[in-house]
């Protein structure tokens, strides 16, 4: 691979997991924040989608730091951060559609987990294919 791609993809690839970070940094004080004021499901809720969040961007960042990137590498954590998001916002779209979250059964509370978790499984299936395909170490 030509040296100024390279070097392209390692930018985009270190302001990417910087963006991951403070994505995940906000979660964690949304966490810590309404945790004494959240009911039970809804802090583990909460607490799944910041989990989420921040095991992508640790991930992504041990994958840069130990194995280096590939060139979808970028595209394969922006995807996984997109379904994540994409499946927070249909659960909340969802809940929001027939109730108010305060008033959610602990049920649905659990289906959002489920889902969440489903995400992630889907974003760790992409860090593992990263993983070992990953062939231009940093160091």
């Amino acid at each position: 691979m030509k040296k100024p791609i390279r070097t392209a993809l390692l930018v985009v690839h270190v302001v990417g997991v910087a963006l991951g970070m403070l994505i995940a940094a906000l979660g964690i004080r949304s966490v810590i924040e309404n945790y004494p004021t959240d009911s039970l499901d809804v802090a583990l809720s909460r607490t799944t989608t910041t989990s989420t969040i921040t095991v992508i961007a640790v991930s992504y960042i041990v994958t840069l730091i130990r194995r280096g990137f590939t060139p979808e590498a970028p595209l394969l954590y922006a995807l996984s951060f997109g379904v994540a998001g994409l499946v927070v916002e249909a659960n909340g779209r969802m809940m929001a559609k027939d109730f108010a979250p305060s008033v959610a059964t602990s049920s649905d509370y659990a289906i959002s987990t489920t889902w969440i978790v489903a995400a992630w499984l889907a974003a760790l299936c992409a860090i593992i294919w990263t993983y070992r395909r990953s062939r231009f170490p940093l160091f």
